[in-house]
């Protein structure tokens, strides 16, 4: 039960009611996806106007915690991920970081060639031979985005990437590379906004043009010689990337 404060200093009404619950979603209380009181509902069991209420839910809203939905009311989303271009951090390690549960599912592996059909195979000079991963990316156990990446295979023989390895859930690509000695000491990324495919659509339960990002990455070892090329898409509303300016 939300209790507020009514003595003069204390925050305006509205910011107290979007502060507790803001601090419920965090804690777990309020789960993802659950919908809220109806304006009319909570403006009653606070005693406040419903006008009141219509203002924390906006600031919620603008904090992209929840979201309205027509005919069906306010729903609470999950928070989005900020993540600084300047990181070079793998998903689960990123996403540990943050004090959530990353997870993957291993949808395809094959192998592949340098110059091959795909946009990450074509990203190596012809005729490299290629281990080539499809996966989709979990964050609590919710679908987050897919990810197809290939590495040359006389780098996964040595670090064990193979169809064992890569079927555990928590299995880290990264922390495998590492593993064996790769150090990854530089890589290009762009980013580009896009829409959910009908596959991306069918695998990860969307609507149709749900809005998407799609990074593509060239990651370099100390040596310069490339150690992965992945095209990942991800939900827009998973991440906020953050860029650090300056001036020379």
């Amino acid at each position: 039960m939300i209790k507020l404060q009514k003595e003069a200093g204390a925050l305006p009404m509205y910011a107290q009611i979007a502060d507790a619950m803001e601090r419920d979603m965090i804690s777990g209380r309020i789960k993802i996806g659950a919908l809220l009181p109806s304006e009319l509902s909570l403006s009653k069991d606070l005693e406040v106007s419903r006008a009141t209420v219509t203002k924390a839910y906006q600031l919620l809203e603008s904090r992209k915690l929840v979201s309205k939905f027509q005919g069906s009311g306010t729903r609470v989303l999950q928070p989005p991920m900020e993540r600084s271009i300047i990181e070079f951090t793998g998903f689960s390690q990123h996403v540990r970081q943050l004090g959530r549960k990353p997870e993957s599912k291993l949808l395809d592996i094959r192998e592949g060639i340098g110059g091959g059909d795909s946009d990450v195979e074509k990203a190596y000079k012809k005729g490299v031979p290629l281990l080539v991963i499809e996966r989709m990316r979990l964050v609590d156990h919710q679908p987050q985005g897919m990810q197809i990446v290939a590495i040359p295979k006389s780098v996964t023989e040595h670090a064990g990437i193979n169809k064992k390895s890569m079927s555990a859930k928590n299995v880290s690509l990264y922390e495998l590379l590492t593993k064996s000695g790769v150090v990854l000491q530089n890589a290009e990324e762009t980013l580009i906004a896009t829409n959910a495919t009908a596959k991306e659509c069918n695998a990860m339960n969307l609507a149709k043009h749900t809005p998407m990002f799609e990074v593509f990455r060239k990651s370099f070892d100390q040596s310069g010689q490339m150690i992965e090329a992945v095209k990942a898409r991800y939900l827009g509303s998973a991440y906020i990337y953050k860029v650090r300016l300056g001036t020379r």
